[in-house]
């Protein structure tokens, strides 16, 4: 009997090894308990293009896997810790929990994305389509107006003749007797009264839903927010604001309360109510690589809201606030007083450094996908660093042998194939001889070296890409306005301003760090008397103003190796500027005072 029992746990041991059989596993809580499978949030990728299963696993020898095992990209959100996620609820737009089946997203990303649509009408079709946030008014609205244009002779092509009908045979129609029982109304978007129109809704339904909002704070809108006044007539400084479920708090630069009330979402407007009147307002949703940007462009108490966001900029008031899209990376102190917040933020500092020491990952120690691949001890490479035990941040390479390593989080794309793009799943640079003989730009000085961690495939493709230029067309001639969004940030506004080959930056507390510029791929070099700044940028248009997201390096330190390397790394800061779009007029936006 021992003997048989020592067999059977043999047996079930050598099958829980086998990486097939994650493949077997259809639920995320049944696949992450057993050791070298976890769950990604979409189907897997295999090397030739195909999908597999979302559990999938490593082999526990690599140099050995079993037969018909293939390597895999899983291209989002990758993890055996636990099952977590968020999904919309499209019929109350909320993010609820997307129980064992492991099928969310993480609630940062559900909130950016879980917010009615909106839809405008094509005239030529008489069709609705779905327009982006900011835009449109609800789909029952837009069916009830949407027409087609009126043809050359003036009659309209999608309309009835029943009017002329009416009269022909006698029949009443409401337009012409004015009999108030067929009577319609719609609601007028400026003043948001009822006023009588063909093809609308009888007046009681009409009056209950005009300029009647939802009676709840919209999910994608709730956070903790840093902001700036973007307007013509902008106060300069850092704003913040404090959206919950129940109420909102805005205050100004002076750190006096600018406004508190509630918000809500009427069709396509953002309003901010308050005890003194409502202000109605036009918006605009975007995400940044760290901070996901709110932009909100409102009218006067008690008037329309801005018609675009230029005339938002001319005549109304626009902020532009940001949110922290991960808080591993991004943290907001609000509504402290500056000692306060300083002493909070050295402390997050040291809990958040030594969150580094405990792990004691075997796979950590592989600095490179293809080494990461190779190595005997079931290792797989992340697009960004993982999470341990979902608070502790980690390396790329991490492993799957739970007996060993502790369980795992990738947030990015995970792959168990060798030097793969982890972010789309398909192989780069393949030639021939050892694929780990790629080349990297050094934007320090503009040179090529065979790297690891390199994506060019020969050394005449990488100096053709590495190269110095000045300061980029869309950066010259402008000035920025920004806050600091590292995790220890210094509180208050920043100025920056580019000439076709400087740049000047001016800290909250007046200090100016001025040098020459040159740039090298997508890294900015500042050449000053006390050394180098080597940094890492990003340009993304938004609906009123141009974001710019720059992360430092330390005077005379290699550039960051990504953004998310900027928010945590001491001796680095990362930055979130704006600047007027190209061509605005100095009547819209002007950030030169």
């Amino acid at each position: 009997m021992a003997i048989l029992l020592l067999f059977l746990l043999q047996f079930i041991f050598s099958f829980s090894q086998n990486a097939n059989d994650c493949l077997t596993y259809p639920s995320c809580a049944e696949c992450i308990i057993h050791n070298l499978c976890g769950w990604c949030s979409v189907p897997v990728v295999y090397q030739d293009g195909s999908f597999g299963p979302r559990c999938a696993g490593v082999p526990s020898d690599p140099n050995h896997p079993p037969p018909g095992w293939k390597p895999w990209t899983c291209p989002k959100d990758f993890q055996n810790t636990r099952c977590y996620g968020y999904l919309c609820d499209n019929s109350s737009y909320t993010c609820v929990s997307a129980g064992p089946s492991g099928g969310g997203v993480p609630l940062a990303q559900c909130m950016q994305l879980c917010f009615p649509p909106t839809y405008e009408c094509n005239t030529t079709t008489a069709q609705c389509y779905q327009v982006t946030p900011g835009h449109g008014t609800d789909l029952p609205d837009c069916e009830r107006q949407c027409k087609r244009t009126t043809s050359s002779s003036g009659q309209s092509t999608g309309a009835s003749t029943g009017a002329s009908t009416g009269a022909s045979t006698g029949a009443s129609t409401g337009a012409s007797t004015g009999n108030p029982a067929t009577q319609t109304f719609n609601c007028d978007a400026a003043t948001l009264k009822c006023v009588q129109a063909p093809n609308g809704a009888p007046k009681n339904i009409c009056d209950s839903t005009c300029g009647i909002p939802p009676n709840n704070t919209p999910i994608f809108v709730v956070g903790n927010y840093r902001g700036l006044e973007v307007d013509k007539t902008f106060v300069k400084g850092e704003w913040q604001a404090k959206v919950s479920a129940t109420d909102i708090i805005i205050v100004d630069p002076t750190g006096q309360v600018w406004s508190k009330g509630v918000v809500r979402l009427y069709q396509n407007e953002l309003w901010l109510v308050t005890a003194t009147g409502t202000r109605r307002g036009i918006f605009g949703l975007q995400q940044l690589p760290e901070v996901s940007i709110l932009t909100w462009s409102m009218g006067g108490i008690g008037q329309p809201p801005p018609t675009n966001f230029d005339n938002g900029l001319a005549t109304g008031q626009t902020f532009v606030f940001a949110k922290c899209v991960n808080d591993q990376n991004c943290k907001w102190h609000l509504f402290q007083a500056v000692s306060s917040l300083k002493a909070n933020q050295e402390k997050e500092m040291q809990k958040r450094l030594r969150k580094y020491d405990p792990i004691n990952d075997p796979c950590s120690k592989y600095p490179d996908c293809h080494t990461c691949i190779k190595a005997p001890e079931s290792c797989g490479w992340c697009s960004v660093p993982v999470l341990y035990n979902d608070t502790i941040p980690g390396k790329n390479c991490a492993g799957l042998n739970t007996t060993i390593t502790p369980r795992i989080n990738c947030t990015g794309s995970f792959s168990t194939k060798d030097c793969t793009n982890v972010t789309t799943g398909q192989t780069t640079g393949q030639t021939t001889g050892n694929p780990s003989q790629k080349y990297l730009c050094n934007p320090a000085n503009a040179t090529c070296q065979m790297s690891p961690n390199g994506t060019l495939p020969s050394v005449d493709v990488c100096l053709a890409q590495c190269n110095s230029n000045p300061i980029p067309p869309i950066l010259q001639n402008k000035y920025f306005r920004g806050l600091e969004i590292d995790m220890t940030y210094r509180q208050g506004e920043w100025r920056a301003h580019f000439t076709t080959n400087s740049v000047t930056v001016v800290s909250p507390t007046g200090a100016v760090i001025q040098g020459n510029v040159t740039t090298v791929s997508q890294y900015i070099s500042i050449v000053t008397p006390n050394g180098n700044y080597e940094t890492l940028w990003q340009l993304q248009p938004g609906p009123a103003v141009d974001n710019l997201s720059w992360a430092w390096a330390a005077l005379n330190a290699p550039p960051p190796d990504s953004f998310d390397q900027a928010m945590n790394t001491p001796g680095m800061v990362q930055f979130w500027f704006v600047a007027c779009h190209d061509g605005a007029s100095t009547n819209v936006c002007d950030f030169s005072h």
